[in-house]
């Protein structure tokens, strides 16, 4: 099977927010979890993370009952990432790190199982730029990957991000939230971040925005994805969620990256990361099926804006 193969993080969270705390033992999380889940839903999808023997069963456990290809986690003795964060009690969609610990991370180096080289369609996700280089390098030129980020490396290790993304025909597509995209443009508006970061070579850039939905520019042209309504209670893992779904849906297609494929992909990836907030964790992919994700994406696919430009 050709997955969608997702790199990325594997983390074990304790999250604050105003609807409750994240019961131990500590959720189950982290860029590649979120995204290669949300990925599932709509397109086979395998995992390429690293995952330490405290909570190893665990994931294992996880990534098999949504069906994500597990040959990519590998196990160390270092305890697995940790992260806690604690979300604004007005405004959901602001939090602050508590703790952070990066456990298996540390050292870790990227290994590409024999099994996925041949697949198409890749998401590297949150990680390290020299980390996410290191697996473009065992990439061949019919790939297509689309390229994820935060705060942390946007600050830390902008140079190298910035060399990712001007891997024109490499690098295709790339997704941030709104307060990165802003960071890594280096302006307060905007459409003007989204142009500017598009115009570093990607073929398309997304940017999501929580409760606003999600903004694109393809060749030239900005369209605005609305979110679904609901109530969010752990928005951690909605833009991996999103991404993993929008590159699977891509994936699905078959075809080169067309503007209607990108329309529909976020929908998809909107539809997705709305499951995802709705209770802790990955708490809230489970009971979901295609059915239900169907009915979401036709409720926001409708609703995409014609092109702004």
């Amino acid at each position: 099977m050709n997955n969608v193969v997702v790199v990325g993080t594997v983390v074990c969270e304790e999250i604050i927010s105003p609807h409750g705390t994240s019961v131990p033992p500590h959720g189950l999380g982290g860029s590649a979890v979120y995204a290669a889940i949300g990925a599932q839903f709509v397109h086979p999808a395998a995992l390429i993370g690293i995952v330490g023997t405290d909570s190893s069963n665990r994931f294992k456990h996880c990534l098999d009952e949504f069906g994500v290809d597990r040959q990519g986690l590998e196990q160390t003795q270092s305890p697995t990432f940790f992260w806690k964060a604690e979300y604004d009690a007005t405004d959901i969609s602001k939090r602050v790190t508590l703790d952070l610990r990066l456990g298996a991370y540390e050292n870790y180096q990227p290994i590409v199982p024999a099994s996925c080289l041949c697949s198409k369609f890749w998401l590297l996700a949150n990680l390290d730029p020299d980390l996410q280089k290191s697996v473009l390098l065992n990439l061949g030129q019919d790939q297509t990957v689309v390229l994820g980020t935060i705060e942390h490396w946007i600050m830390r290790k902008r140079a190298s991000l910035i060399a990712l993304l001007k891997m024109r025909g490499v690098v295709h597509g790339f997704i941030a939230n709104e307060e990165e995209m802003l960071l890594l443009a280096g302006t307060s508006d905007p459409m003007n971040a989204i142009r500017a970061v598009a115009g570093l070579g990607c073929r398309f850039v997304v940017m999501t925005r929580a409760e606003r939905g999600a903004a694109a520019i393809y060749d030239g042209r900005i369209f605005e994805v609305p979110a679904y309504a609901c109530a969010a209670v752990d928005p951690s893992g909605a833009g991996d969620s999103f991404a993993g779904a929008m590159t699977a849906s891509l994936a699905r297609s078959g075809g080169p990256i067309t503007e209607e494929a990108l329309r529909l992909a976020l929908a998809y990836g909107s539809a997705v990361a709305s499951f995802c907030v709705e209770r802790f964790g990955v708490q809230g992919f489970r009971g979901v099926n295609c059915t239900m994700i169907d009915s979401r994406v036709k409720h926001i696919h409708t609703r995409i804006t014609p092109p702004l430009t």
